[in-house]
């Protein structure tokens, strides 16, 4: 059951988190996000091969976390583990692009808020498949 549930899920979280990322960041944070246009690669559209990667690789890791953190398979035992993996990766990601790159923080900030949402989404659609899987 590990290695379907881990295929299925990665599967599932990479999809919602392409379709989350894009309506976050090409509809609600557009204007937001036109502040660090001029920071952009040139070749962006070339290198969207390794975002695509990068995103299948967090989700696998998340699936993974996830498995190792599940006990008891509670609503708040998978809202905390989401918690977690959310500090972890705006430390990673948000906070250390703030140090490297002129970004206004009120956007790190705004990036981070829609980070908690989406890692705890991905921790209800996993526990939600989790348990549908284990009650097959």
């Amino acid at each position: 059951m590990k290695i379907r549930f881990i295929l299925i899920s990665t599967l599932l979280l990479s999809i919602f988190a392409f379709l989350w990322n894009a309506l976050i960041n090409l509809v609600i944070l557009r204007y937001d996000n036109k502040s660090i246009e001029l920071i952009h690669r040139s070749d962006m559209a070339d290198k969207l091969w390794i975002s695509i990667i990068v995103t299948i690789f967090i989700s696998l890791l998340f699936t993974i976390s996830y498995l190792k953190w599940r006990k008891t398979g509670t609503t708040l035992e998978t809202i905390t583990h989401s918690l977690f993996f959310t500090v972890l990766m705006g430390i990673v990601v948000d906070l250390n692009q703030y140090v490297q790159y002129a970004i206004p923080f009120s956007l790190i900030i705004k990036w981070f808020i829609f980070g908690i949402a989406e890692f705890i989404l991905y921790g209800l659609i996993l526990n939600f498949l989790y348990n549908r899987i284990k009650s097959k």
